[in-house]
C-alpha cells in the first residue's frame, strides 16, 4: 500500500518528539527528589517524575527511534538485526512483568493495565523487522517515501494492526472519560496502574497508531 511522503515525515517527526520526551523523562527521574517533587499541604513529598515507569519510557523510546528509521531515510539508526534482537529482549522482559503480575492480581491484569499493551507493541515490533527482513532482503530505511515494502504474512500485520488501534482507542477513551492523573504524574483516585502517568499513556497512543499504519501501509 503506498503512502504520501508528507504523512510519513509527520509520524517520523512524531516519534522524534516521543523520543525527547521518553529521554527526559528516564534523565529527570534520576535527579535528586527534592529538586523534581513539591510539598504537599501535609508537608510531604511526592516521588520523582516517571519513577516506577522507567522500562515504559525506554521501551517508547526506543520502539519510536526504530520506527522513525523505517519512516524516514534520512534518520540513520541501527541495523535491523540490531533492533530485532532488542525488541525480542524486551517482548520478554514485558512478559515476565505481565507474568509476574498475573500471579498476584489475577488473569485481569491480561486486559487491564499497561503491561500488556506494551508486550504487544514489542512483540509487534519483532514481527514487523523479522517479516521485512524476511521478506526481500531490503533494508528497513524509507517506508514512506513512496517504496512500498510488503510484509511476509499480511494477514498477521492486519491483525496486529487492528490490535493495536484497538489498544490506543481504549487508551485515549480512558483518558478523556475518568482516567485522569494529577499534575507531577501521580494518577488520581487509584484509577491507573502505578508508573502509568498521562505521558505514558500519550506516548503509548502514539506509538500504537504509528505503528498501525506502518503494518497496514506494508501489508
Amino acid at each position: 500500500m503506498m503512502s504520501p511522503a508528507w504523512l510519513s515525515d509527520i509520524l517520523a517527526a512524531l516519534m522524534l518528539v516521543v523520543v525527547a520526551v521518553c529521554a527526559t523523562r528516564l534523565a529527570t527521574a534520576r535527579l535528586p527528589t527534592n529538586r523534581l517533587s513539591a510539598a504537599g499541604p501535609t508537608g510531604s513529598r511526592s516521588s520523582p517524575r516517571g519513577s516506577g515507569g522507567a522500562d515504559s519510557d525506554l521501551a517508547h523510546l526506543l520502539m519510536c527511534l526504530a520506527m522513525a528509521g523505517m519512516l524516514a531515510p534520512g534518520v540513520k539508526t541501527l541495523p535491523p538485526q540490531a533492533w530485532e534482537a532488542i525488541f525480542v529482549l524486551l517482548t520478554a522482559w514485558f512478559a515476565w512483568r505481565l507474568a509476574g503480575h498475573t500471579k498476584v492480581n489475577g488473569l485481569r491484569s491480561l486486559v487491564s493495565g499497561h503491561r500488556a499493551a506494551h508486550l504487544f507493541h514489542c512483540a509487534a515490533m519483532v514481527y514487523m523487522f523479522a517479516a521485512l527482513t524476511a521478506s526481500d532482503g531490503m533494508d528497513m530505511t524509507g517506508m514512506g517515501s513512496g517504496m512500498a515494502r510488503s510484509l511476509k504474512y499480511p494477514a498477521l500485520a492486519l491483525a496486529f494492526a487492528f490490535v493495536l488501534v484497538y489498544c490506543s482507542a481504549w487508551d485515549l477513551v480512558g483518558q478523556l472519560s475518568g482516567r485522569r492523573y494529577a499534575l507531577g504524574g501521580a494518577p488520581s483516585a487509584g484509577t491507573a496502574p502505578a508508573g502509568d502517568t498521562a505521558t505514558t499513556a500519550a506516548c503509548r497512543i502514539a506509538v500504537g497508531v504509528t505503528m498501525a499504519f506502518m503494518l497496514l501501509i506494508t501489508s
